[in-house]
């Protein structure tokens, strides 16, 4: 198919096959009868959304173009082998007052902007400024459009891999001593989560390092999806080939999420539920807008929507709640001054829910009172908070779900032939208890550890002002630092009990000041003459095993771990199932608790060392 320029004057041709386009897309799937004709309505929708000017002075659109997969694009080939179904393609020439002076000195920038919208049976991506996720939303909640956009659990589903940024905000209550939002940023940043601190966030958007295990996959490093604006983000194309190549390798991972047939490991570990009876929320108590500075941060910013979150970032919101119902009366104003009162409710939609702010005839000032209201109903960053618990975000309704979330660090070890029940080995007359660990008839869990670690260096380190029971120091330079307690008894029907290990993860923590390499090093030194220590199995001097300490680096890594056999498998794997299925028992209220322990026992852990373990019983 010819191009066919929209202006006056027909341009020259675009060299289609030279376009790099940045590849941000938005998302869309079908769910009408005839994808290709339904198809042509975006195109209509897009066409008139990127002709219109909105807070620019003058828009054009000089150059449009629509392929199908019957056509062959010179240099990128027949669309139909490239998986590509429909292309429509237009470029938008802007011009906007430039930021560093005010409109009216009339001093502009001219920008020309690509917007493509890319077909695969029914799936449907939006590459471009034009149309913005919020006027695709309102487009499609307010028409009988037959779009809809991606399922959030597709969305974040769709990419395995390491997290490397994360962009979070909070559902909890507001308050000072807790942050509405979150960015963190490192190597792999769902293993920095913790569900006690964040289990009450929720992922505007990730960034993550996309390994496709296929060589010859186009699309693959750094992938940064938004679930909730159904938006996917790679890199600049190298030409248009690589766009559409990528184009239809993401269209095949969305077909399989949305089957579950890939589905990737959460990156948070939330405990936001999402709401669908809207009889259940009640009591608005506060009503907000995100800053403009984190709209700005965020790797899906829209121009847009900063302009009306700073136009809103001056008003008094004053919430007069409607006890019995999600609907809320809003009086605004400036500086104190009310201007006027707005209604503010969430309304179903096909996707989810609607934010509808509407005016109520309590008006005294309608010039300021008609702004607010303009950027009030189009700004799609507005959060309502429920006395019941809900927030409004982002088109859904979500509440905290109390539970408890599993931890992972637990394993199970066999302790077949020692007494669980005895800590430390039974000493002779005239013998430490350093010379009986894991001497002939010794079969205490001191001597358990003793024969778990026969490759390396280990240190009994146990007594008045220890670090730990033990510190075994591994060939690769990473040390453990074990701490031990015995089981409360060691029959088979012993139940989950959080005492038991309450005093053992206080001594944990107490020791973490220690474990800067000098300072253990220098408290080791000054308690070498007695403590009992071994290399490979064999007994040395401790000052052996000091030895290889001091010649640790800061990268060599450093874990904790706690041994309790009273945590016995069968129980354990007993209660997490009725958790699981909501059956509670008294043990997997136990178990919840014990869970719970352990975050927070981790969330110390991590500030000096690499990570907590639990080793139990099978």
């Amino acid at each position: 198919m010819d191009a066919s320029p929209a202006a006056a004057n027909e341009p020259t041709p675009l060299p289609l096959a030279e376009l790099t386009p940045q590849f941000s897309c938005t998302f869309l799937r079908h769910v009408g009868n005839d994808a290709a004709e339904s198809f042509d309505e975006l195109v209509r929708f897009v066409r008139e959304s990127a002709s219109a000017p909105g807070r620019a002075i003058s828009v054009a659109v000089p150059f449009e173009d629509r392929r199908t997969g019957d056509d062959v694009i010179d240099e990128v080939g027949p669309l139909a082998e490239l998986g590509i179904d429909d292309l429509h393609l237009l470029v938008r020439k802007v011009e906007r007052p430039a930021g560093w002076i005010p409109r009216e000195a009339g001093i502009n920038d001219l920008e020309n902007e690509l917007v493509l919208t890319v077909r695969r049976g029914d799936l449907i991506l939006i590459n471009g400024p034009a149309p913005t996720t919020s006027q695709l939303r309102k487009w499609i909640d307010k028409t009988l459009s037959p779009y809809r956009f991606l399922p959030p659990e597709v969305v974040a589903g769709t990419f395995p891999g390491d997290g490397r940024v994360l962009w979070l905000r909070g559902i909890h209550r507001r308050r000072t001593t807790k942050a509405d939002t979150k960015t963190l940023g490192g190597m792999r940043v769902q293993d920095t989560l913790n569900p006690v601190d964040d289990g009450t966030y929720v992922v505007s958007a990730a960034k993550v390092a996309y390994d496709p295990g296929d060589q010859n996959s186009v699309v693959r490093d750094q992938i940064t999806f938004s679930p909730t604006r159904s938006r996917i983000s790679w890199k600049r194309a190298g030409n248009l080939r690589v766009f559409l190549l990528a184009a239809a390798e993401i269209f095949d991972l969305l077909e399989k999420a949305q089957v579950g047939g890939n589905a990737a490991e959460p990156l948070s570990p939330s405990l936001a539920v999402v709401e669908t009876d809207l009889s259940k929320v009640r009591g608005a108590y506060e009503v907000s807008v995100i800053d403009p500075d984190v709209l700005l941060g965020a790797p899906d910013g829209d121009e847009d929507q900063v302009a009306h979150a700073e136009g809103l970032l001056d008003v008094v919101l004053e919430v007069r709640p409607t006890e019995n119902s999600a609907r809320a009366v809003v009086d605004v104003g400036y500086e104190g001054a009310k201007v006027g009162s707005i209604a503010v409710r969430p309304v179903p939609t096909r996707d989810g829910f609607i934010l509808k702010v509407s005016p109520t005839k309590d008006i005294t000032h309608a010039t300021d009172y008609q702004q607010i209201l303009t950027d009030m109903q189009a700004s799609t960053q507005l959060s309502v908070y429920y006395e019941s618990g809900h927030v409004y975000r982002d088109g859904r309704i979500l509440r905290d779900k109390v539970t408890s979330v599993p931890f992972r660090g637990v394993e199970f070890a066999d302790f077949t032939g020692f007494a669980i029940t005895s800590e430390k080995p039974k000493q002779h007359k005239g013998q430490s208890l350093h010379d009986a660990i894991a001497e002939p008839g010794d079969d205490s869990l001191f001597a358990w550890v003793a024969q778990r670690h026969t490759d390396g260096w280990l240190l009994c380190d146990d007594g008045a002002g220890e670090v730990a029971d033990f510190l075994h120091l591994d060939n690769n330079g990473v040390l453990n630092v074990i701490h031990v307690k015995a089981a409360g008894n060691s029959t088979e029907n012993r139940e989950i009990a959080v005492t038991h290990f309450e005093q053992v993860v206080s001594q944990a923590e107490k020791s973490l000041d220690y474990l800067d390499n000098t300072t253990l090093v220098d408290h080791l030194t000054t308690r070498s003459g007695t403590a009992a220590a071994w290399h490979n199995g064999n007994r040395v001097p401790a000052t052996t095993v000091i030895d290889q300490l001091r010649a640790r680096v800061a990268s060599d890594l450093t874990y904790v771990t706690i041994v309790q056999p009273h945590l016995y498998k069968p129980a354990y794997d007993a209660a997490r199932t009725a958790a699981d299925a909501n059956t509670p028992t008294t043990n997997s209220r136990r178990l919840a608790r014990l869970d719970n322990l352990f975050h927070t026992t981790r969330k110390s852990i991590i500030g000096r060392c690499d990570d907590l373990r639990i080793i139990g019983s099978t």
